[in-house]
């Protein structure tokens, strides 16, 4: 995967996304060398930290920016991180009917990240990178900042 339309132009946001398109990149090459059991580990500690670094990091940008999309990009990183939450939960406790689990968990952790990739981070992350280069004069919404912990959806 190429890192090149998933800019935002917000450099915290964008390290973020580049570490996720390298692990992506990683993960695939352990498929195709069939070593997937190296490296699924580090792929799903990897995805709960930046689960949670890379999301908590863009919505604090959102709420002291009032970005008016906020509570549908917090959804999506609810949804995301309950994703993750699962993958951890079958990597921990693998189904003794799978064949080869670390296959099969590499293979779901790929298919979450590449839709994270394509579907999240080119659309409503770009958006939010528009908003956010935009001069930002201390929009701070207090009111929402309730929303800002995490609940699983």
């Amino acid at each position: 995967m190429e890192w090149t339309d998933l800019s935002t132009g917000v450099a915290t946001i964008d390290e973020y996304n580049r570490r996720l398109v390298s692990m992506i990149n990683k993960l695939v090459a352990a498929i195709k060398e069939q070593a997937c059991k190296y490296i699924i580990g580090d792929v799903i500690n990897f995805l709960e930290e930046y689960s949670v670094n890379h999301c908590v990091s863009e919505e604090v940008y959102m709420l002291y920016c009032g970005y008016p999309e906020y509570l549908l990009h917090k959804r999506q990183h609810n949804k995301f991180i309950d994703d993750v939450i699962e993958l951890k939960k079958e990597s921990l406790n693998p189904d003794p009917g799978r064949k080869c689990a670390s296959y099969e968990l590499s293979v779901e952790a790929n298919h979450i990240m590449v839709d994270w990739a394509y579907g999240h981070i080119a659309n409503e992350d770009k958006k939010l990178g528009v908003f956010l280069n935009e001069p930002c004069q201390d929009r701070i919404n207090i009111h929402h900042t309730e929303h800002l912990v995490y609940k699983p959806s």
